[in-house]
């Protein structure tokens, strides 16, 4: 079950990466953090 959970959070991330990314450029020029994994 971990593994399952794992690999949806990481597909999740992973997409909110390549289809937010202007949108996390922005929040991080305000509010600095590392890139999500």
């Amino acid at each position: 079950v971990m593994d399952i959970v794992d690999r949806v959070f990481v597909s999740i991330f992973d997409g909110l990466n390549e289809t937010c990314k202007k949108e996390l450029d922005a929040v991080r020029a305000q509010y600095p953090f590392e890139p999500l994994k």
